[in-house]
């Protein structure tokens, strides 16, 4: 994926990936859609290795493994992001409702189905 610098929309949906996909991402810093729905990925959200992507318009990483809280402050970093989909995780504990307000893209959240 490294070599694809100008990938904009990348469908990695319904496969076995685990967690060791996102440094692969990285590189590809024009992506604005990105669909890593119902794999194996766990943990705690991979901000760090989002970061970069600071292009993405949509992002899905709902039916995966994740867990503990949901860094919205982080994913304040990512501006231009307008549809973010978490659900059916395992996040729990508060959220930072100041980090949503400053996401002011967002048009399309949705958490539901954690914990």
């Amino acid at each position: 994926l490294g070599r694809l610098r100008n990938l904009e929309i990348l469908d990695l949906s319904f496969n076995y990936l685990n967690n060791s996909i996102f440094p692969f991402l990285n590189a590809a810093t024009y992506l604005t859609t990105l669909f890593l729905r119902e794999n194996y990925l766990d943990g705690p959200f991979p901000a760090k290795e989002l970061k970069d992507l600071t292009n993405l318009e949509l992002l899905d990483l709902s039916f995966n493994r994740f867990n503990g809280s949901i860094p919205v402050q982080e994913l304040s970093a990512l501006r231009k992001l307008k549809a973010l989909d978490l659900s059916s995780n395992e996040f729990s504990g508060p959220m930072e409702l100041q980090g949503v307000c400053e996401m002011k893209n967002m048009q399309d959240l949705d958490l539901s189905r954690n914990k």
